[in-house]
Formats: C-alpha cells, sequence, structure tokens
C-alpha cells in the first residue's frame, strides 16, 4: 500500500478535507468507513475550533455511531512537527510505536489506526532549505517518502499526505516531467516538490479552487482563454488525477459544517461514478 496525495492551492480546502477524513474512518464499513482511528500530523496550528464543528456534525448525522461529538475527536491522535527533524523523529519513532499499540489486543475500546494524515509535506522543505540546496532537498524529499512508504506497507494504513502547488507561467510545459496541470482560481499551477515527490506516491487527488467563468476540460489543461485573472468563487473542483483503480474524474463539491461534499449539480459537471463517491461525504 503506497502513499496518497492531496495537492492543492492554498485555502482550497485541503486542511478541511484531511479532518473530515479523520472523522470518515471512524465509521463502519458500511457507512463508508474503516473501523478505524486517524493520526493527523501536521507543520501548523490546528483549526481545533473547526475540529469540534466537524465533530459535531457528524455526531449528528451518524448518531448510532457516536452518542456524544466528543467521542469522536478522542479517536484522532494529533501531532505537531515543526522542522523536518521532529517530522522524521516522528515517522522513524513515535508514529510506529503509536500504530503498533494501536494494532495490540491489550487496548480494548480503542479502534486500531487506519488512517495516517501528514498536512502538509511541502510547508518545512521551503523553509529549510534554500534554492541552491536541491540536491540535499532532492534526498530528504526521498527518504521522507521511503518512510511514509514503510509506514503503509508494515501497518496497512492509508497514508495521506498534502502538497502545495505552484503558478505555471510557461502554458507550453505544463505537463513537463508527467506532473500535468490544473486550473485554480484562473490560474495554471502545478504540484511542488517535483520529480522526485511525484514518483514516490501511489495515486494523486487535486483539490482547486474556481474562477468565475472557467470549465472542465479534458486532462485538467485549460485552454489559454481561460487563464485570466477571475475573481475565485466558493466553487471548487475536486479531481482523480491518477490512480490505478479509478478513471480520471472531476466533480464539482462545497464545504459546509460537515466538510467537503458533492455539489448539487456536480451529476451535470463530472463523471457520474466520481459523483457518486462524494455524495456521501
Amino acid at each position: 500500500m503506497g502513499s496518497l496525495r492531496l495537492r492543492v492551492k492554498q485555502e482550497a480546502g485541503k486542511t478541511q478535507f484531511c479532518m473530515q477524513l479523520c472523522f470518515q474512518v471512524q465509521l463502519p464499513e458500511r457507512l463508508g468507513g474503516l473501523n478505524g482511528a486517524a493520526v493527523y500530523i501536521t507543520s501548523e496550528d490546528v483549526p481545533i475550533k473547526r475540529l469540534k464543528q466537524m465533530s459535531s456534525a457528524y455526531q449528528q448525522r451518524f448518531p448510532s455511531v457516536w452518542e456524544t461529538s466528543t467521542q469522536s475527536m478522542d479517536k484522532i491522535y494529533i501531532e505537531t512537527a515543526a522542522t523536518l527533524s521532529e517530522q522524521r523523529f516522528c515517522f522513524n519513532k513515535r508514529l510506529p510505536t503509536l500504530l503498533q499499540k494501536s494494532a495490540s489486543a491489550d487496548a480494548p475500546g480503542r479502534l486500531p489506526v487506519k488512517l495516517v494524515i501528514v498536512d502538509s509535506i511541502t510547508a518545512l522543505f521551503r523553509v529549510e532549505f534554500e534554492n541552491h540546496e536541491y540536491i540535499a532537498r532532492s534526498q530528504a524529499i526521498a527518504e521522507q517518502a521511503r518512510m511514509l512508504n514503510q509506514i503503509a506497507t508494515r501497518f496497512g494504513v492509508v497514508v495521506l499526505v498534502t502538497n502545495q502547488v505552484t503558478d505555471v507561467f510557461d502554458t507550453h510545459t505544463s505537463t513537463y516531467g508527467g506532473l500535468g496541470g490544473l486550473v485554480s482560481s484562473g490560474r495554471l499551477v502545478r504540484p511542488a516538490l517535483g520529480l522526485v515527490w511525484s514518483q514516490s506516491i501511489f495515486q494523486r487527488l487535486c483539490l482547486s479552487r474556481r474562477a468565475q467563468n472557467s470549465k472542465i476540460v479534458n486532462d485538467g489543461i485549460p485552454s489559454q482563454a481561460d487563464l485570466g485573472d477571475h475573481a475565485a468563487t466558493g466553487a471548487r473542483d475536486f479531481v482523480v488525477d491518477f490512480a490505478p483503480h479509478l478513471p480520471r474524474s472531476t466533480c464539482a463539491v462545497s464545504i459546509d459544517d460537515g466538510g467537503v461534499k458533492a455539489a448539487q449539480n456536480a451529476s451535470a459537471l463530472a463523471p457520474s461514478s466520481m459523483s457518486n463517491q462524494l455524495s456521501g461525504y
């Protein structure tokens, strides 16, 4: 089982989607979950107020699973890693220890961890490496990816890692290196961290803000006319960029108290398969 990456532009909703999955994973399989707990590793402040709001929304939607909203919060393990060294220590020591304990038989009442979220992998690399240190940076990226893939394989957990994006100025090379292109807020963007990270992941999802008058086009690559400086709207697109078991699909989504969900008109904008998968969120 490899790592899954979610690439997003700032304020597209990545943290909200990650927090939502922390509750979704706790649901039984018949309700679209994995009957497991979640680990949320972040390099930034955790929006506790929003987490509690989402917990209440899930408790109201699934009262048979949680009697109170605090029960779902108890099954989310939060770890803050403010530096790369702290993050490496977490991946090497703290996280494997937690996963091993959660899977042991002497933990009555606990759910085994089934989901590990790293939000985000990009921020620390951008802070701790200068532009001329690209070799050391690539080696560090490869090492982080190796540790996460080992964790996913050893413990059988889903690892979701969020990435950021950078603007693409030369639209003729928008698919350089197979990284692809995506429109967010009316601009063409590309995932950060380059080929080293891109070749280390199992599948890639994209969450972007839609610009006014924008439209979904084949392979996520817009025409030159769609790249104007449009004002961003509240609408978002959720894209399966690549995955071994899914076709490339796009679904219009919105965000409410419970997190990301398929927009009411999603079926008119996207293949029905993708729309159906998000309709339960």
